[in-house]
C-alpha cells in the first residue's frame, strides 16, 4: 500500500471551492467495462443475431479514512458532512428550480498518478467507525468518529467517443490507470501540479532528479515523510486522515 493515497472529489455543478479531499489509510479503485449487446434468435440459426450497442464504464472507489487525534477527527467529520451535501443538486437562485444535477470530477493519487475521471455517482455509502465498535473521540463536549469506510459507485462519462481509429486508440483521459498503451492519445488534465506529475510519468526515461525535486518542492536530503507532505499539500489533499504505514509505525 502506498504511503501517499489521496482522493479529491470536485463537484462540477458547484465549483472548485466545494471540493472534498481525503487522505486514506486504505484505498482500492475498481473499474468495470461492460460491452452491451442485443441478441435475438433466428429461424434455423444456432447462434443468435447480435447487435452491438455501446461499451459503458463504471468505477468503484473504496476508502478507509482514519483520524489519529481530535483535530484530525474534527476535520474528517467536516469532510464527510460536505461529501453528503455535494451529492444534492444546485438550484437557481432562491428557487427550487433545478440549475445543475450533481456531477463530479475525481482525482486519485496512489503511489503513482491515476487519471482524472468525470461522471456521476450511483451510490455513496458511508459507514462510521462506531458501527464497527470503534469508540469515537470526545472533543469539546462532542463526539467525533475516528474512522470512516466510504464507497463510491460511479458511472464514467467521456468528453469524446473512445475507440480505435487509424491513429490508434482515441481517449479523453477517462481511463483511470495511467499505462494505457496501444498508441493512446492522451489528453491533458486540469491543474498545473497534476499536469507536471503526468509529464514525469510519460517521460520517465529522460526526467532528471532535479526535475522531480522541483515538481514536488524537495531537495536531495528530504525524507519520505516530507515527500508525502509536499505531494499531499500540492495535490489539494486534506490533513484530516493518515496512512496505514504511519498508523503502524506509531
Amino acid at each position: 500500500m502506498s504511503s501517499i493515497t489521496t482522493v479529491r472529489i470536485k463537484p462540477l455543478h458547484l465549483g472548485a471551492s466545494e471540493t472534498v479531499s481525503f487522505n486514506c489509510a486504505d484505498l482500492s479503485v475498481k473499474q468495470t467495462v461492460t460491452p452491451e449487446w442485443a441478441s435475438e434468435a433466428g429461424y434455423g440459426k444456432m447462434d443468435p443475431i447480435a447487435t452491438y450497442g455501446r461499451t459503458s464504464k463504471t468505477a468503484t472507489i473504496n476508502m478507509i479514512i482514519v483520524a489519529l487525534n481530535s483535530s484530525e477527527a474534527v476535520e474528517l467529520q467536516e469532510s464527510v458532512d460536505n461529501l453528503y451535501k455535494i451529492n444534492y443538486p444546485a438550484f437557481a437562485g432562491a428557487t427550487t428550480t433545478l440549475a445543475a444535477p450533481p456531477f463530479f470530477q475525481v482525482d486519485v493519487l496512489q503511489n503513482r498518478m491515476f487519471r482524472t475521471i468525470k461522471g456521476y455517482f450511483t451510490e455513496v455509502s458511508i459507514e462510521p467507525g462506531s458501527d464497527q465498535e470503534i469508540v469515537p473521540l470526545l472533543f469539546e463536549g462532542k463526539f467525533y468518529e475516528r474512522r470512516y469506510n466510504i464507497s463510491l459507485g460511479m458511472v464514467v462519462m467521456h468528453s469524446i467517443v473512445p475507440g480505435w481509429g487509424a491513429g490508434g486508440f482515441n481517449s479523453d483521459g477517462g481511463f483511470v490507470y495511467i499505462n494505457e498503451g496501444g498508441g493512446s492519445k492522451k489528453a491533458p488534465k486540469g491543474g498545473q501540479f497534476w499536469d507536471k506529475i503526468d509529464n514525469i510519468f510519460s517521460n520517465a526515461a529522460t526526467t532528471s532528479v532535479s526535475d522531480l525535486q522541483d515538481t514536488v518542492g524537495l531537495n536531495a536530503g528530504s525524507s519520505a515523510e516530507s515527500l508525502k507532505d509536499n505531494l499531499t499539500k500540492q495535490s489539494g489533499g486534506s490533513t484530516a486522515a493518515t496512512t496505514a504505514e504511519k498508523d503502524t509505525s506509531d
